[in-house]
């Protein structure tokens, strides 16, 4: 998206980093505030406003690894019915702990979970999450550019329930601090998708 009026912020914890970012001038940043921020795709700004099939694309920042967390949505419907996948850092084992999820009247559903070193601290990584109905149902998948070539960074997730796949859903993101001195970033989001 082209600047941060194209989103819905749940709050003001965040800021522009003028030194920390992928393409200039800057990059979103969550702020050292603790708790998070959701950041939702106006229905406005794209007219796709209820995707039910789509793509994520991102790059992520990591600044502190065991404090920050990022969530990606897609299928929001509102806080209590989404899919989301959780990005946090786990001490044992080493590395960050992926969580593909499905919210559905406030009852989480873990789908897939993973443990990748991905992203790395302090440093950019891209990010894209792509989810489609097939035969199955709903099918999610998580890669990385490794710099020449998208690679997954697990096997894909399925969902038999395939909720809300009628209507589908706003997409955005979360940046999550857990104590008060975290922060990371995001930048050169790309969203598309089918109604």
């Amino acid at each position: 998206m082209n600047s941060t009026g194209d989103w819905d912020f749940s709050n003001t914890n965040w800021d522009l980093d003028t030194v920390i970012y992928v393409s200039s001038p800057s990059s979103w940043h969550k702020t050292v505030t603790l708790g998070y921020t959701r950041g939702l795709i106006k229905t406005s700004v794209v007219p796709i406003n209820k995707v039910k099939e789509g793509r994520f694309v991102t790059w992520i920042y990591f600044t502190v690894s065991s404090s920050l967390e990022f969530l990606i949505y897609f299928r929001y419907q509102d806080t209590n019915s989404h899919y989301r996948i959780w990005i946090y850092e786990e001490a044992s084992p080493s590395g960050r702990r992926w969580r593909v999820e499905r919210i559905d009247a406030g009852v989480i559903t873990t789908l897939r979970e993973a443990y990748v070193p991905f992203p790395e601290n302090q440093t950019w990584n891209k990010l894209r999450v792509t989810w489609w109905n097939d035969y199955v149902g709903l099918v999610i998948r998580v890669e990385k550019w490794n710099g020449t070539a998208w690679e997954k960074l697990f096997d894909d997730t399925y969902d038999t329930a395939n909720e809300w796949a009628d209507v589908g859903g706003r997409v955005g993101f979360m940046g999550f601090s857990t104590n008060s001195v975290s922060c990371g970033n995001i930048d050169d989001t790309e969203i598309y998708g089918i109604e």
